[in-house]
């Protein structure tokens, strides 16, 4: 009775180290409870007219992400839309004057997270 008892002490403790590691391999993607964008910036944050920026984000537990352009003086209604960004990745824009760029996420669920907004200088 002892050694079945150790038998099974020793098969319950391998596998719950086994469960831990690979559970703490595995990266949240999705379903994340609490959906944010920690990263989002323009490299460079200022341009001349003509030129280049790369726009860098990177999410955690977001099912998709929206990235809004909008110039200063110009409404929502004529801001332009790019859907279904990747949870981490680039963009390289060339805006002819300076533009508010708004970063949106939600999960699968339809929670919303805070939206990260920069503002990309041209002069």
């Amino acid at each position: 009775m002892k050694k079945s008892f150790l038998l099974v002490a020793l098969l319950l403790l391998a596998f719950s180290v086994s469960m831990g590691v690979t559970r703490g391999r595995m990266e949240p993607i999705g379903l994340g409870f609490y959906p944010e964008i920690f990263v989002f910036e323009a490299v460079p944050n200022e341009i001349h007219k003509g030129g280049t920026a790369t726009l860098e984000w990177e999410s955690r537990g977001a099912a998709g992400l929206v990235l809004e352009a909008r110039t200063e003086n110009a409404d929502a209604s004529r801001a332009e839309i790019v859907a279904e960004l990747p949870a981490k990745g680039h963009l390289d824009v060339h805006p002819s004057e300076s533009t508010v760029y708004s970063l949106k996420c939600d999960t699968v669920m339809g929670l919303k997270c805070g939206n990260a907004e920069l503002r990309l200088e041209v002069k």
